[in-house]
């Protein structure tokens, strides 16, 4: 199996699960699932011994390896390319803008006590469906609103209201931000701006589907502001590091519809080409000393032109939790427990090499490696993923 690909286990759950209790339960949609099934991860993962990451910074940006020569190991390495991501559509990085306020309380600037004509959400119409809703103290049955922004959409110098509102059929709130204008003492729906979306993935297996929907605010004359988040962003557990990807998006009313204007047009970096090299080693094991068992990792990013500041490259490795763990994060931005972060400082061209290096317990190679099968190195630029590589089978 590529260390490319997503693991496949993940998406047959998300599946079967999705395919055998939804008739019943009908939870949330794939966050639900993936929840389900990352929960029975842990358990399964619950017995693997302590592990260390370790990553030292040397000059230059340049890392370097602290431990002896490596021994042979099961799992391939990887080599991949991409260039800059350029987009007609949506610009990757929105320059940052002074948002309008929120408001999240009170009489939801006339919405909380309003009769909506909603839409039906693109995941679980039948818990969430469309048509009218009277919604009392901003709650509607299983819906609610969350926070609402006013804003001129059309120009034409009368403001119009742009709603958060979640569905909870299950755990997690679903989120779908709606677009109003007021007609006397009513409201008139213009249409969805945003909203939670059916599962799919990107070219490296990369979730692509907006899971989450956070928070809205105003982002100037006809926009709105919305961060959204990938299928890890629904995590209520944050054990395994910041594997979620929250995005800003920038959306703006056309006259017959809403379009992105501005932020990350995906979760996962699709353009491939000429601005770097990236190299995944195979991870390589050495011999069983006092009962634990080292292995090492290596990436190397050979950086080919300027980069843009404002979409650094970083490595997130994320373990499984389990007791035990221990992750030092020398040279690194963030850890904790089991995860550790890097972040390149360093933009300008030329080669950069990060090694991580584990501390097991003296098991057989082939049984560490299948502790490790959920475990994941993730290679990002900016807010957006350009790899995901797992470090078991």
């Amino acid at each position: 199996m590529s260390d490319l690909d997503r693991e496949d286990v993940l998406v047959s759950a998300f599946d079967s699960y999705r395919a055998e209790t939804d008739p019943l339960i009908r939870p949330e949609g794939a966050a639900a699932a993936f929840s389900t099934v990352r929960h029975r991860r842990r358990v399964r993962t619950a017995g693997v011994a302590a592990c260390a990451v370790l990553a030292v910074l040397v000059g230059g940006g340049t890392y370097a390896t602290l431990a002896g020569p490596p021994q042979g190991d099961p799992n391939p390495g990887v080599t991949l390319t991409t260039a800059p991501q350029r987009s007609a559509a949506a610009s990757p990085s929105p320059r940052p803008v002074s948002p309008s306020p929120a408001v999240t309380g009170g009489d939801l600037l006339g919405l909380a006590d309003a009769a909506l004509d909603l839409h039906a959400f693109a995941v679980f119409p039948g818990e969430c469906p469309g048509g009218w809703t009277k919604f009392d103290d901003g709650k509607a049955g299983n819906r609610y609103i969350d926070s609402v922004v006013s804003t001129d959409l059309d120009d034409d110098g009368t403001p119009e209201l742009v709603a958060l509102i979640f569905c909870r059929p299950g755990e997690i709130p679903l989120g779908q931000v709606v677009a109003f204008r007021r007609d006397d003492d009513k409201f008139v729906t213009i249409g969805v701006v945003a909203q939670i979306e059916p599962h799919t993935v990107g070219s490296e297996r990369t979730p692509n589907a907006v899971e989450r929907i956070r928070k809205i605010t105003g982002a100037g004359p006809g926009q709105v502001r919305v961060e959204v988040g990938n299928i890890e962003a629904t995590y209520s557990d944050l054990s395994d590091g910041p594997v979620g990807i929250w995005q800003w998006r920038v959306f703006r009313w056309n006259g017959d519809g809403f379009t992105q204007v501005a932020g990350s047009p995906a979760f996962a970096f699709e353009q491939s080409g000429g601005w770097f090299s990236v190299t995944v080693d195979r991870l390589a094991f050495g011999p069983a000393v006092g009962g634990r068992r080292p292995a090492t990792l290596t990436v190397t990013v050979d950086v080919l032109a300027e980069l843009d500041p404002g979409r650094p490259l970083s490595v997130l490795v994320s373990l499984p939790a389990a007791s035990g763990y221990k992750v030092e994060r020398n040279g690194c931005a963030d850890g904790a427990q089991n995860w550790v972060l890097c972040r390149f400082a360093e933009l300008s061209p030329g080669l950069r090499t990060l090694t991580f290096e584990f501390d097991f317990p003296a098991d057989p190679v082939e049984q560490i490696m299948r502790e490790l099968r959920f475990s994941h190195l993730h290679l990002r630029v900016g807010d957006q993923e350009f790899m995901r590589s797992k470090l078991g089978t």
